[in-house]
């Protein structure tokens, strides 16, 4: 009974923690997709401030 309940804890656990890098994939990707918006909205205004400054 010992050696199975062993057996099983790491593919529990490992299961465990694939849902928890899957979670974490996730959420890495809507930050890294938010930043690219950010800095592309960032860099535009900063042209657009720019181009009124030229003018």
């Amino acid at each position: 009974m010992c050696d199975s309940f062993q057996f099983h804890l790491p593919s529990l656990f490992s299961l465990f923690l694939e849902e928890i890098y899957e979670q974490v994939e996730l959420e890495v990707s809507h930050v890294m997709l938010f930043t690219v918006y950010l800095s592309f909205f960032t860099s535009y205004g900063f042209w657009a401030r720019g181009q009124q400054v030229l003018e």
